[in-house]
C-alpha cells in the first residue's frame, strides 16, 4: 500500500470511528431514556474502542485499528440483536461491515474476504438461532438470497480490484512514458545531459573513462543542406556510437553536435579501440541529398582513467578543442604535443 493510498485510508477511517462515537453517543441518550442500562453501559465501552481505534490509526497502525473495529462492531451489534430483536435494524450494520471487502487495508488481501466472511457467518447464525417471526421472512430463500448478496459483494470486489490494478498500471506507464521523455534525446533516443549527468553523480567508488566527440563542420552542414539532412547525420552518428559500446557503456547526446560516451572500470587501451572504431565508421557515413553526398567525420576528447567526474569531463573536453583546433577527424587521449593524424596517445 503506497503512502498517499495509506494517508487516504487512515483520514477515511479516522471518519467512520467519529461517525460510529456519534452514533455510540445517540444509543446512551435512547437505552437511557428506555432505561437498558446494560447496552448503554456496553455503548459508553464502545466509544472507549473507538478511541483505541483512532489512536492506532494515528500511529500508522491502520491495519489494527481496522481489525479492532470490525471486532467490536460486530460484538455489539450482535449482543444488540440479541438482546432488542431485528426489529431495529442493527441487522443492516452487517451489511456495511461487508465493505470491507472493498478495502486494501491488509497486507495480505486473504484477511479482508476471512473477516468478511465470519461476519457473515455472524449474521447468519443469529439470524438461525433469534430470529422468531418466521413468517416475517422466508427463511431459506433468504438465506440464499444472502449468500447470493456475499457472492454479489465478492465478485464486485474482484472487479475494483482488478480495475484499479490495470489503472495502476496505465498511470505507471504514462509515468514511465514522461519520465523516458524528459530523460532522452527525442530525436536520435540517446539519453541527454542531464539524465547523464545524474547516472554519474549516483555511481560512487568506480573508476571512469568518458569521451567528447563533436560532428566536424556541422553547422556548414546545416547551412548548405538543411537542417533534415543534420538530423539524419545525427542519427546515423548515434547508431554507430551505440552499436560499437558495451552493454555496460552510456551514450549520450551532450548538446547539438556533441555526444558522450562513459565507460566503467574499462582499461584506456581497450576503450581506446572502441573510439577508433567509431571514428572510422562515421567517416563511411554518406548522406544523399539533391545537392550531393554528404560526410562527415569526428573528433574525440577522451580522459584519463579516474573516479573524480569533474575533472574527467573538463580533461575530455579539452582534448576534444585541442583536436578541433589541429586535424579534426581525430581521438585526442593525451596532453602532450604530438599531433598524429587520426589518434593521439
Amino acid at each position: 500500500m503506497n503512502q498517499n493510498n495509506s494517508y487516504n485510508i487512515t483520514r477515511n477511517l479516522q471518519k467512520i470511528i467519529d461517525v460510529f462515537c456519534i452514533m455510540s453517543g445517540v444509543y446512551i441518550f435512547i437505552f437511557f431514556i428506555r432505561a437498558q442500562y446494560d447496552l448503554l453501559i456496553l455503548s459508553v465501552f464502545n466509544i472507549f474502542i473507538y478511541m483505541i481505534c483512532l489512536y492506532l490509526s494515528r500511529k500508522d497502525s491502520i491495519n489494527n485499528a481496522f481489525l479492532l473495529l470490525h471486532i467490536q462492531i460486530t460484538l455489539y451489534i450482535s449482543i444488540c440483536i440479541v438482546k432488542l430483536g431485528w426489529n431495529c435494524g442493527f441487522d443492516l450494520i452487517f451489511i456495511a461491515l461487508l465493505s470491507i471487502i472493498y478495502i486494501d487495508v491488509f497486507k495480505n488481501r486473504s484477511v479482508s474476504y476471512l473477516v468478511a466472511s465470519l461476519e457473515s457467518a455472524t449474521y447468519v447464525l443469529l439470524y438461525i438461532f433469534t430470529f422468531e417471526d418466521r413468517n416475517f421472512h422466508d427463511t431459506p430463500l433468504f438465506l440464499i438470497n444472502f449468500a447470493f448478496l456475499m457472492f454479489l459483494l465478492l465478485l464486485l470486489s474482484k472487479t475494483l480490484r482488478i480495475t484499479d490494478i490495470v489503472h495502476f498500471y496505465k498511470l505507471q506507464n504514462e509515468e514511465n512514458k514522461f519520465k523516458n521523455m524528459s530523460q532522452t534525446d527525442y530525436l536520435t533516443g540517446l539519453l541527454n545531459k542531464r539524465a547523464l549527468t545524474s547516472i554519474m553523480n549516483e555511481t560512487r567508488y568506480c573508476d571512469m573513462i568518458v569521451a567528447i566527440c563533436d560532428i566536424d563542420n556541422f553547422k556548414k552542414i546545416n547551412d548548405k543542406y538543411g537542417h533534415n539532412v543534420g538530423d539524419e547525420i545525427l542519427k546515423r552518428i548515434s547508431d554507430i556510437l551505440t552499436q560499437n559500446s558495451a552493454k555496460s557503456d552510456i551514450v549520450s547526446r551532450w548538446g547539438g553536435e556533441e555526444f558522450f560516451i562513459v565507460s566503467f572500470d574499462t582499461k584506456k587501451e581497450i576503450f581506446l579501440d572502441k573510439i577508433e572504431k567509431m571514428r572510422r565508421q562515421a567517416e563511411k557515413i554518406r548522406v544523399n541529398t539533391p545537392n550531393g553526398i554528404v560526410n562527415c567525420t569526428l573528433t574525440f576528447g577522451v580522459s584519463d582513467r579516474s573516479d573524480d567526474k569533474e575533472t574527467l569531463i573538463k580533461q575530455a573536453d579539452e582534448r576534444l578543442y585541442k583536436g578541433k583546433r589541429s586535424t579534426k577527424n581525430c581521438v585526442v587521449s593525451s596532453d602532450d604535443g604530438s599531433t598524429p593524424p587520426h589518434l593521439f596517445r
